[in-house]
């Protein structure tokens, strides 16, 4: 009896082409082409993990190509179970993000034989995303708590709650914060170290350095704040004992070593007093030469420390010295302090007076009132009198950019020239008139100063600054009858660019190409915007061979010069030159200094300290460099408007007549930024034109200009004494 087909009821073996596909499910006997189960629906069939191709479910072996289908099953079940576990794992600890990454790949398993994996990792994965939201916020909180614990002083118990935060869940701001808690404990553990064997030892800066630092670490430190008491009381009665001897810069020191928490009234009043006294010996002991400020701060002195006959004494002292007069030709001011050098090691002066000009008697009185803010003047009539060493200039419209050159040789010598520095604050006017020997000195036959109505720097906007130009041009010439002289006029040094160069032994036929070249990679500003000259001086050599040439090259604005030669015209005024103000102040040093200093490569620096920045130039007789850099005497003005809540007006005021407050100490501690950038960017000046000229030896430097009547710049440019 043949078997039938769905019902197996005998072992015997049917041939090939009748056998049937057994259902792994219900073990029901199917046709060979049937793809499911005809008992119960079940799936006979699926696709090899390796070929792709469709094999018997029950097959152990894929017919196609052979692979061992169940072994890859049963691996593949083990890697998700894996997966599973490994997801279990990274979520204990708070790695969320790598958990659910490994839960997700579990989800997409697609084989039947993993169905219930993947529907217990998708079961998994909200939930676990809820408790990442959930955790997420917990760590938020305890960041903020641990911030709020900070901020009282309560570093360890912050640190506790920022490491009780997992890792992952941990922010960045939050390990910065652990980072900075544990520094801050380890440093308050070493000053508390510290703190107990510098008291011990009896070293009481060092305790009382200790005891202000833990202080500012934790206020709160009972151990700092005793110790601070006991060390601000011992101290206090140190300094009382200093003052009582006369001692007032120890007394000082060992007031500042109070900690600030620590400062109670009589601590604060004994500190204000012990500083400004203090201040006032010192300043009245280097100050480099005796002035009208120095004699304030004498009084001041006297009647604070009325009981010190040597303070007394040198205010007497002071008091004689200002009758005086000076014995140097080029300054009015007769010498206080000992001199000392820069700390260059180069010798400092206050320039205020002339000794190759002849200083008219009637033009005397205006002259001093306004020490050493002419120079530039009599730099720019020197080039209109053509006795100046650099002839080249900006054109003014009327001519070329070499001044009257033609002219000069048809005519004689102009007999006299006026020279018109336009400065931030005022109009600076001084007029030459030539010697009547080759060898005989400049006249200066006036000199006037014409105040702006404001500050140049305080103009509104470009039209309102030329308005105020124009103003005291008018002003200039309602005084002052111009006649035939030559008219000089200056270019603010603000509005210059410089550039310094030389060049090998050069054909003069080159030179032109050769500088038009090197201006335009060193200036980085288009050419067709800027009006531009320059300077050459050419080097000895030996024998006939050419030497070699240093280049001077001044380059201004266009738009710039054409304004000033516009507001020349509507002021009705005949300006014959434009110089920079850099420029002028060199050809007045070598013409007041001549041969001073003799050699061709030593030469003299003139730092003129305007309203609104300060001129550097260095000068020789085979060379000239000029910087310009904006700290000047309204930067100082500026830094006394805040502090002691003052008018711009006042402010300048008071930087004039430091005496009219209580306490000059403070005025001048107010100053010391402006007093540090000021020294900072002349340092810089000099090493910049070390770089230049390496081969030039700066012999002596010169303050000039308004801003050298503030008290104490004098005394940094000369350097610790």
């Amino acid at each position: 009896m043949s078997p039938v087909m769905g019902d197996v009821t005998t072992n015997e073996r049917l041939p090939a082409s009748l056998a049937g596909s057994a259902c792994l499910d219900c073990e029901h006997l199917n046709a060979p082409d049937c793809r499911f189960c005809a008992n119960c629906g079940t799936p006979l069939r699926q696709a090899c993990p390796n070929c792709q191709q469709e094999m018997l479910r029950a097959a152990v072996f894929c017919g196609h190509c052979g692979t061992d289908v169940q072994g890859v099953l049963r691996r593949r079940r083990e890697s998700l179970e894996g997966k599973l576990a490994e997801a279990a794992e990274l979520r204990e600890s708070c790695q969320f993000e790598r958990a659910l990454a490994l839960l997700r790949s579990v989800a997409s398993a697609s084989e039947d034989l993993n169905a219930d994996l993947a529907e217990r990792a998708a079961e998994l994965i909200p939930e676990m995303e809820t408790e990442q939201r959930e955790r997420a916020r917990e760590a938020v909180a305890a960041a903020a708590r641990a911030e709020q614990l900070m901020q009282s002083n309560q570093g360890k118990e912050a640190l506790e709650l920022l490491e009780g935060i997992p890792g992952p869940l941990r922010t960045v701001e939050a390990q910065r914060a652990m980072e900075q808690i544990r520094y801050k404990l380890q440093e308050i553990a070493d000053l508390e170290e510290r703190l107990r064997e510098s008291a011990q030892a009896g070293r009481i800066p060092e305790a009382a350095e200790a005891a202000e630092r833990l202080l500012q670490l934790n206020p709160q430190h009972v151990q700092a704040q005793r110790l601070a008491v006991q060390l601000r009381d011992r101290l206090f009665s140190r300094a009382k004992k200093k003052v009582s001897e006369g001692a007032y810069a120890e007394a000082a020191k060992l007031l500042d070593m109070v900690a600030a928490s620590q400062r109670d009234e009589d601590v604060r009043k004994l500190t204000d007093y012990v500083t400004e006294v203090n201040w006032l010996q010192t300043e009245l002991r280097t100050c480099p030469v005796a002035t009208k400020t120095l004699l304030s701060i004498a009084e001041r002195l006297t009647e604070l420390n009325a009981g010190s006959d040597a303070d007394q004494r040198l205010a007497k002292n002071l008091q004689a010295r200002l009758k005086e007069t000076a014995k140097s030709g080029r300054s009015r001011y007769v010498p206080w302090a000992k001199a000392t050098d820069s700390q260059a090691g180069i010798p400092v002066d206050w320039m205020t007076d002339v000794q190759r000009f002849q200083v008219h008697p009637a033009v005397r009185e205006t002259w001093n009132q306004h020490p050493g803010c002419f120079f530039t003047a009599c730099g720019l009539a020197l080039q209109g009198l053509e006795l100046a060493d650099v002839d080249t200039c900006f054109p003014t419209g009327t001519g070329t950019g070499v001044f009257d050159k033609l002219a000069s040789r048809l005519k004689r010598r102009p007999k006299a020239a006026w020279g018109l520095d336009m400065g931030a604050g005022s109009l600076k006017a001084v007029r030459l008139a030539a010697p009547a020997e080759a060898d005989g000195a400049v006249l200066v036959e006036a000199a006037d100063e014409i105040a702006y109505p404001k500050d140049l720097t305080l103009a509104i906007d470009e039209a309102d600054r030329l308005a105020l130009m124009k103003q005291a041009l008018t002003t200039f010439q309602e005084r002052h009858k111009t006649g035939d002289a030559r008219i000089g006029m200056s270019i603010s040094g603000t509005r210059i660019l410089g550039s310094f160069f030389g060049f090998p032994p050069l054909d003069d036929n080159r030179l032109p190409e050769a500088v038009d070249l090197e201006a335009r990679r060193r200036i980085p500003i288009p050419f067709d915007e800027l009006a531009w000259h320059y300077h050459t001086r050419r080097l000895a050599s030996e024998g006939d061979t050419l030497g070699p040439v240093r280049i001077a090259v001044q380059a201004v604005k266009r738009f710039y010069l054409e304004q000033l030669i516009r507001l020349c015209k509507e002021a009705q005024l005949p300006v014959h030159l434009l110089q920079s103000s850099g420029m002028a102040l060199h050809n007045f040093a070598r013409y007041e200094f001549h041969n001073d200093p003799p050699g061709d490569h030593q030469a003299t620096a003139l730092v003129d300290v305007g309203a609104s920045g300060t001129n550097i130039v260095i000068s020789s007789p085979t060379s000239v460099w000029f910087r310009n850099f904006g700290v000047g005497g309204n930067s100082f003005t500026k830094q006394l408007l805040r502090p002691f809540r003052l008018t711009r007006d006042k402010a300048e005021l008071l930087k004039r007549r430091p005496a009219s407050v209580k306490r000059l100490s403070r005025v001048y501690e107010e100053l010391e930024p402006a007093f540090n950038l000021f020294m900072e960017e002349t340092s810089r000046s000099l090493d910049f034109h070390r770089e230049v000229y390496p081969e030039i030896e700066l012999q002596r430097i010169y303050g000039i200009g308004g801003g050298m009547q503030l008290h104490g710049l004098l005394s940094r440019l000369r350097g610790p004494s």
